[in-house]
């Protein structure tokens, strides 16, 4: 959701919260230019699309396998552009899981 205190009232509302605002309409424009939901930012910095990657990546791929390496590829296309060293980590914990899931130590 788009965070912003709110210019009528001042109370450090977010426009959402705020009965007072007349610009909502502009706000839900603004929320539109940027899908959360489909296609968020930080899933496109990149030429094609990160779960298109994902997808191909995962092709002939079953169960778990599939799911941790999709989840490695996710953490690692994101993470200068969402959580940082989180992300990176987050994708640390997958390729672990994936490694012991092959028979790996």
């Amino acid at each position: 959701m788009l965070e912003k205190n709110c210019d009528n009232c001042k109370n450090y509302n977010t426009y959402f919260d705020c009965s007072q605002c007349e610009d909502f309409d502009e706000w839900e424009k603004a929320e539109e230019k940027e899908d959360l939901v489909n296609h968020p930012k930080h899933y496109n910095m990149y030429r094609v699309e990160v779960i298109d990657i994902i997808e191909d990546a995962t092709r002939g791929l079953k169960g778990m396998e599939a799911v941790n390496l999709g989840h490695i590829i996710r953490y690692v296309l994101r993470y200068q552009f969402k959580n940082g060293v989180q992300d990176l980590k987050k994708a640390r914990f997958y390729l672990d899981k994936q490694i012991k899931l092959l028979g790996g130590k």
